[in-house]
């Protein structure tokens, strides 16, 4: 039998042509075997296939942070209003499953989640003939590029008279199928930082985000690949110019990312781009301003657009923020504001770090810290992913240049954050106490701080080598983790 790894090559007689005078001879060839990065891509789709199906099929209905805002937005889609509009008419099939697994499910024993009656759920019929109109102002604020997946879906569902609970499964297998491809595609481009990608997509947080009606799921997706695209074209030595092309690639994922959820710093990402691979430095202050420049230009055509729907959500409580005010005392009282980010994010590091690995449903931000994954599985897996940054998979080079621009867009977009939020949900009684003494900063939540920790970990110096040891133990951890939660989610709700 020939040995494995071999491929059949042909004398030198028979390339002069003198093949009936040699006889066949068949040489051995070893075939350079894959290496681990290669398998990584494959890893991650066979490990997230599986743990996104888990993910979407255990989790009750609506019990994703706004779930039900971000179904009854991407029903809207589904009947082609790109903006959102000021009701929408939704089934009252669906209204029905929603009253009966409401927001803060887990504090309501006699509502929690009967697995025996989810059968009974997905025999429930449609009935799209009755319908009752829904005021959805917060999630109206979003364009239609999250919910063109489940907006599809949706549609197709509707089409098909399915059941409301067999549509809001097959949404969130979609939208899990979905995220798992761009991931994919991520690790695939990436020259460097795959076993980093790979614990940080499959954290438990961003798998049960990732499999549900959010449009965390697509922005989280469409942000993996926007950075593996610029470090490929930043650090591949095999790639020596910029083209067009890649250009126009960089300039529709920006597009796509301003129309899921805008971050003004995210241009910034391509200057880790070496110059020379511009052309000049002309060329490379053009084409990244040219590329800030449509991001901008998307974000503001659609906030332009969708302007009825913004004035709604500024009616919504007319005691709530007023962003004017908000934003007039950041203006006024920087260094306070700096003071109050520093209090802030001292206080509440512990439960960041708990919602960044997994926070389940709606009721911590109620006091239910039941719904947190535990410490010592939190530094477990957070050990695990600062060992995968410490872990080099090829020889790729980071100047010092390139870790100032990743640490300076990790710090803009931190502080930037912490300003929206301030501005946008900081009741006005926060700003008297604030003008006085101290307030926190509202509204944070650790998981918007997943799409920062590729960025944040790329200065790191990466002391170890990628071989099997590394890929079973990341396997095995990222297996246990989400293995735990799961059994958390399934005992809160049982």
């Amino acid at each position: 039998m020939p040995p494995p790894n071999w491929i059949p090559t042909v004398p030198s007689s028979v390339s002069r042509g003198t093949l009936k005078d040699a006889p066949p001879v068949i040489e051995a060839k070893a075939l350079p075997p894959k290496t681990l990065c290669e398998r990584a891509p494959i890893l991650f789709l066979a490990l997230g296939t599986l743990l996104v199906a888990a993910y979407a099929l255990i989790v009750p209905p609506f019990q994703v942070p706004d779930e039900d805002r971000h179904l009854w937005r991407a029903y809207s889609v589904s009947e082609m209003h790109l903006r959102g509009p000021a009701r929408t008419q939704v089934p009252v099939s669906f209204l029905e499953l929603n009253e009966r697994f409401p927001r803060l499910l887990e504090t309501m024993p006699g509502k929690r989640a009967v697995r025996p009656e989810l059968a009974r759920w997905l025999r429930q019929p449609l009935n799209e003939e009755t319908t009752a109109g829904i005021e959805n102002p917060r999630a109206n604020l979003y364009s239609f590029v999250p919910y063109l997946t489940t907006g599809l879906v949706l549609r197709v569902g509707r089409l098909a008279r399915w059941p409301p609970l067999a549509m809001l499964y097959a949404g969130r297998l979609a939208n899990g199928a979905v995220y798992l491809w761009l991931v994919y595609m991520s690790l695939r481009i990436l020259p460097e930082f795959q076993l980093l990608v790979l614990t940080i997509a499959l954290t438990p947080m961003s798998l049960y985000l990732g499999a549900s009606f959010s449009a965390d799921s697509l922005t989280l997706g469409l942000n993996a690949l926007f950075a593996a695209y610029v470090f490929r074209l930043a650090f591949d030595t095999r790639i020596r110019n910029v083209s067009m092309r890649d250009l126009l690639v960089l300039v529709g994922l920006l597009v796509l990312l301003a129309l899921c959820k805008f971050n003004l710093w995210t241009a910034l990402l391509i200057a880790l781009i070496p110059t020379e691979k511009f052309g000049s430095r002309t060329r490379a202050v053009l084409s990244i301003a040219g590329c800030a420049l449509a991001e901008i230009a998307a974000a503001v055509m659609w906030q332009a657009f969708n302007s009825p729907a913004i004035s709604a959500f500024r009616q919504l409580d007319p005691r709530g923020p007023d962003a004017a005010s908000n934003a007039f005392f950041v203006l006024m009282h920087p260094m306070k504001f700096f003071a109050m980010i520093l209090l802030t994010d001292f206080w509440l590091f512990r439960y960041w770090c708990q919602e960044f690995v997994g926070a389940f449903g709606h009721a911590f931000a109620y006091g239910h810290l039941s719904n947190l994954m535990s410490w010592p599985l939190v530094l477990v897996y957070l050990g695990g992913i600062l060992m995968a940054a410490y872990t080099r998979t090829n020889n790729v080079t980071i100047s010092r240049r390139q870790k100032w621009i990743a640490a300076l867009f990790v710090f803009l977009t931190y502080i930037s954050l912490h300003v929206l939020l301030w501005v946008l949900e900081a009741p006005p009684d926060f700003v008297r106490q604030a003008t006085i003494s101290f307030a926190p900063i509202p509204a944070i939540q650790g998981r918007y701080f997943l799409p920062l920790a590729l960025l944040a970990l790329i200065g790191v110096k990466r002391r170890f080598t990628l071989n099997g040891w590394w890929i079973a133990g990341a396997v095995g951890l990222i297996t246990g983790v989400n293995a735990f939660a799961l059994r958390t989610i399934w005992l809160l709700y049982s």
